[in-house]
């Protein structure tokens, strides 16, 4: 019986006489001319690496859990490298910073570019996967036949990606500064005498696999592996005689003695035999794989690869809402700028839910002009008041992380942090009830704020009378209009809409003709929480003529 040592079966050839072991050198230069490393998430600095003291905090886990963006961050975060998990939840400090992102963004929006990296990305995955059955192997000949694989399908990817997004270069499909930059030393790379030596030495190797042929002896126990001589092809006649049975390409047919990290003990013993019988190709192979092993894949590439992860999980995350009609768009960014404006705001995360469940998503627009700083929402319970909240800070959030956010048309300032008090529930840990807890929140926000801070506030104070709540309310807002910070304050206060030009009003609406429904639409209208009362009262029977009627009676 004959059998091929390769992945693949080839036509007979002499391999006793085959070109000596050589190594290549993997170290020397990483490809003539190679910069310094390219980064598709920070923008170059001065000394031409990639700035990343552009990036701020990440946010905390109070304020991604109010604005519900946390189960969106570990959903993208576990799709990409560890190290990156904390990208979503950190905002950039500078405008070039998000522009810079929101570059790379609309390159992977083109479907050629968006090939281009998943191609490689897949490919690469199978290189690891090449990589890890040659940890787990029994045999150390096998462990060098799977790194020599891993090997071929690293430089089968690397041309790969050079060609692609030289390609989509070329056409202006790929125009942003990072993948501009990324393709460049991609070409580089793939030119330099290290990456030509590794493709050479790779393709020799995978030939001399390929073609390397012997016979396998049955003598009841004993197996004798010798050189193939004029004995008949068992596996060929054997693939012969079912072919028309065949389901399956035909390049699936050669059956390797390497197919996977489980050999068994004979197996094992056969392919060391083999290794004896074909001296200078397993030490060529060996050289290779040792090179390999050392040396790539190039860290540069691997890293940006890495990188464009994140744009990919986060643009598959948005992808379902995009395709059901709700709208994103890269927002416009300013430093110097406190106004905003988005039109058919929607919440993130609470919309991905529903168009999951095939239900409707209701947007809204949201607006500060001039000296305005505050939009405090009022209205019914279940209105939509506080997704109106999320929404606000998820805007501002993901914007000054650079990627497309829930609305479209959006103008936003650069935050560098939004800060958040949300409701809670009283725990036995907070000794001063549930107000005195609030109050601590609300001292560390206002303790925390910068010229560019973001503050939602979400029904503070509700927990205490009226009175209360007003006074505490309009000491909170007169300090962040003092500091002149976008804030969103949801309330059930009325007149804290109505303290100045800073303030604008928000109500959630309800229908006009039965009060008792939630439109969940918030628009800019003067709150009077009384109007809802009388509405609802009289659609039980309980307004002031209705009572007075009935006692008359």
């Amino acid at each position: 019986m004959r059998a091929a040592v390769g992945e693949q079966s080839g036509g007979a050839r002499d391999t006793s006489a085959r070109t000596p072991a050589t190594s290549v050198d993997l170290s020397a230069g990483r490809g003539a001319g190679v910069s310094g490393r390219v980064s598709v998430l920070f923008p170059p600095g001065a000394d031409g690496l990639p700035d990343r003291s552009v990036a701020g905090r990440p946010a905390s886990s109070d304020t991604l859990k109010d604005l519900a963006l946390d189960g969106v961050v570990e959903r993208v975060a576990g799709a990409v490298a560890p190290e990156l998990r904390d990208v979503l939840a950190t905002p950039l400090t500078d405008e070039r910073a998000v522009r810079y992102r929101q570059a790379v963004v609309v390159d992977l929006r083109e479907p050629q570019v968006r090939a281009a990296v998943g191609a490689f990305d897949e490919q690469m995955r199978l290189v690891a996967a090449r990589r890890g059955s040659a940890v787990a192997a029994r045999s150390a000949h096998q462990r060098v036949l799977w790194l020599c694989h891993a090997a071929a399908g690293y430089v089968a990817a690397v041309d790969r990606l050079a060609t692609d997004l030289a390609q989509a270069v070329a056409e202006r499909r790929a125009s942003s500064p990072a993948m501009t930059a990324f393709a460049e030393h991609v070409a580089r790379y793939q030119r330099g005498t290290a990456f030509g030596g590794l493709r050479d030495h790779t393709a020799r190797v995978e030939a001399g696999l390929a073609e390397a042929r012997y016979a396998v002896w049955l003598r009841g126990p004993k197996i004798t592996v010798a050189p193939p001589g004029d004995e008949p092809d068992l596996q060929q006649l054997v693939l012969e005689t079912f072919e028309r049975f065949r389901q399956q390409s035909r390049a699936a047919h050669g059956r390797s003695v390497s197919a996977g990290p489980d050999l068994d003990h004979v197996q094992a013993q056969i392919l060391d035999r083999v290794a004896l019988l074909l001296p200078d190709l397993f030490a060529d192979a060996a050289a290779l794989a040792d090179a390999a092993a050392a040396q790539v894949p190039d860290p540069t590439i691997t890293a940006v690869s890495d990188e464009l992860a994140v744009y990919v999980a986060y643009l598959d995350l948005v992808a379902p809402a995009e395709r059901a009609g709700l709208p994103t768009c890269l927002p416009e960014v300013s430093s110097g700028s406190k106004e905003m404006s988005v039109r058919d705001a929607w919440d993130l995360p609470l919309g991905l839910d529903l168009v999951a469940d095939r239900l409707p998503v209701v947007t809204n627009d949201l607006e500060l002009r001039g000296p305005e700083r505050v939009l405090v929402v009022s209205g019914p319970n279940q209105g939509g008041k506080t997704t109106t909240a999320r929404t606000f800070g998820q805007l501002h959030h993901l914007a000054a992380v650079g990627l497309p956010v829930a609305g479209r048309d959006a103008r936003l300032m650069l935050a560098d942090q939004v800060l958040t008090v949300f409701e809670r529930e009283e725990t036995s840990a907070e000794l001063d009830g549930r107000l005195g807890g609030e109050l601590v929140r609300v001292h560390r926000v206002l303790d925390g704020l910068t010229p560019r801070t973001v503050v939602v506030l979400n029904e503070v104070f509700a927990s205490t009378a009226v009175e209360d709540a007003r006074f505490l309310g309009r000491e909170v807002l007169e300090r962040l209009i003092a500091a002149d910070v976008p804030t969103v304050l949801v309330t059930f206060v009325d007149e804290l809409s109505r303290l100045g030009p800073a303030t604008v009003s928000m109500v959630s609406l309800v229908d006009p003709d039965d009060p008792t429904v939630r439109t969940l639409k918030v628009v800019r209208r003067a709150a009077d929480g009384r109007a809802y009362a009388d509405a609802l009262a009289t659609r039980y029977g309980l307004s002031h003529d209705r009572i007075v009627a009935r006692v008359v009676r």
